[in-house]
């Protein structure tokens, strides 16, 4: 067994991910991610520690989390990745 052999080829048989090098710029959602991020500061520790009943909690948790803006990150991340993978596949 040559580990180097093997990493050779797992290098050579490597598919880099097509959204490597993106970054996601944060400024038109910035209001957005603050909302998140409270209700995940005050919420979510309830979910993972066992504190509420599940069934009945997370509807209500993933409903606060798209009234802060959830759905509206992740539609300008679509959009910005999108963009820059098209632009990226022009060069």
């Amino acid at each position: 067994y040559d580990q180097w052999e093997t990493l050779e080829e797992w290098e050579e048989n490597a598919r880099v991910p097509e959204n490597m090098g993106f970054f996601f710029r944060t400024t038109n959602v910035l209001d957005d991610i603050r909302n998140v991020s409270a209700i995940l500061d005050s919420d979510l520790r309830l979910l993972e520690t066992g504190s509420v009943d599940v069934d009945l909690f997370l509807p209500e948790f993933r409903g606060k989390l798209r009234e802060a803006g959830a759905d509206r990150i992740i539609a300008e991340y679509q959009v910005q990745l999108t963009r820059w993978i098209n632009n990226k596949s022009e060069y």
